[in-house]
């Protein structure tokens, strides 16, 4: 049963990744005695990220299960923004758990305090193997396509399942506090469907964005860009139709499915939130893929998976038509917030990003974008706009910038 908000006094403190284990074990005792009858917890490791402090405790109490996971995102990191995330992860595992085949290859949420931003799972315990992050930077391709597989197939179930209930993840969020969800389009890179219409102001802010940073590399954008933004603006930023479904987002990286005794989970849903499907339906292709670099034959053999898996839920997407237009609503949504975002401060600056830089992610995203509508053929305006803004990307960048290395396991030989 999930608990409730706890309202346990919880003592304050404004350490960010500084706090120590003892001051950890301090923040959530009141919500773990809270949560299951005074249990005692005794830390047993501890992990810290930019943006969350975690930890394993072994629980001693009667009602207590033998040990729990809790996330916290301390004082130093308590943004709007990251209270929202917040509200984001426990609404879906709030949905998760009344779904089977999702419940299954997640963790489940015991409980839960807004007031101390404390978040307590079942303790999956210590990894039995490498993550897909790992195999793809390990030695092993055959070991990393598996996990690859694995991991877009995961990910078609839980949109697949949750499709059904997606509709729903606005309202059960809203029910937690906290200001009502109001992105502007093609502002954040794992938006929430909006299940309403666009504003015009929206829609004009977007459009002149993109020309904006177009006429900035040089580049005049083609004929038919203002409808083709129209056209996303409706079918992925406003409502998806049947291609809503919960999603996991921040999938920047594949460090988030890892295997456990329970088998193969996806963990961290922060980025959560109802939104078209094949914006993570493309990991080889838009995410992962253009971090660092997969090859071609890798990229089609990942988008059949995904697709195979996504049809046993719904039928839509086992139509080629349906799933190619699909494909190309979501990659053009991708392209105008790449354009809009990240062309933007890549034309000024040059930086590291993960594992490879700004400058050679966002050469990839806008060839990523001409290589789906080579697929698709769908939102050609758009298409010979990225086509033009990568040839002169090749013009003012150096070959080094230009050139998104390849993942190590990929690399071999």
């Amino acid at each position: 049963m999930l608990s409730k908000e706890c309202g346990a006094s919880i003592p304050r403190y404004k350490l960010g990744n500084a706090m120590t284990d003892e001051e950890l074990t301090i923040r959530v005792q009141p919500v773990l005695h809270e949560v299951f009858d005074d249990a005692v917890p005794e830390l047993l490791s501890s992990f810290r990220t930019g943006k969350s402090v975690a930890g394993r405790f072994r629980l001693n109490g009667k009602n207590a299960p033998e040990s729990v996971f809790v996330k916290l995102i301390p004082d130093a990191a308590a943004s709007g923004i990251r209270l929202d995330s917040f509200r984001n992860e426990i609404t879906a595992y709030r949905v998760f758990a009344s779904i089977p085949e999702v419940a299954a290859m997640t963790p489940r949420m015991l409980g839960y305090d807004l007031a101390s931003r404390c978040l307590v799972l079942e303790d999956l315990g210590v990894p039995v193997g490498p993550n897909t992050s790992d195999l793809l930077n390990g030695s092993d391709p055959d070991a990393a396509l598996c996990s690859l597989k694995h991991g877009v197939a995961q990910a078609a179930t839980m949109h697949g399942a949750t499709s059904s209930s997606a509709r729903r993840f606005k309202a059960l969020r809203q029910e937690l506090g906290g200001p009502a969800i109001n992105e502007r389009a093609f502002e954040d890179p794992w938006p929430h469907a909006k299940l309403a219409s666009i504003s015009e102001e929206e829609l004009i802010a977007a459009i002149t964005a993109y020309k904006d940073v177009c006429r900035a590399a040089s580049v005049s954008p083609a004929k038919g860009i203002d409808d083709e933004i129209a056209d996303i603006a409706r079918r992925v930023e406003s409502d998806p139709g049947e291609w809503l479904a919960i999603c996991k987002g921040d999938q920047n990286l594949a460090g988030d499915f890892i295997l456990t005794e329970r088998g193969p989970i996806l963990c961290d849903f922060d980025a959560a939130g109802a939104r078209h499907l094949f914006l993570e339906g493309m990991p080889a292709r838009l995410t992962w893929g253009c971090m660092m670099r997969m090859p071609g034959s890798i990229v089609e053999y990942l988008d059949g998976i995904y697709q195979t898996e996504l049809a046993r839920w719904l039928p839509i997407a086992g139509d080629p038509l349906s799933c190619r237009q699909a494909m190309a609503d979501a990659g053009a949504r991708w392209h105008i917030f790449h354009v809009n975002s990240r062309l933007s401060e890549a034309l000024g600056l040059e930086r590291p990003r993960g594992p490879s830089t700004l400058r050679q992610q966002t050469s990839a995203w806008m060839a990523a974008f001409v290589q789906i509508h080579e697929v698709t053929g769908h939102h050609p305006a758009l298409a010979r706009t990225a086509k033009l803004l990568t040839e002169r990307l090749t013009q003012i960048w150096t070959e080094e910038q230009i050139t998104l290395p390849v993942y190590p396991a990929f690399a071999i030989g």
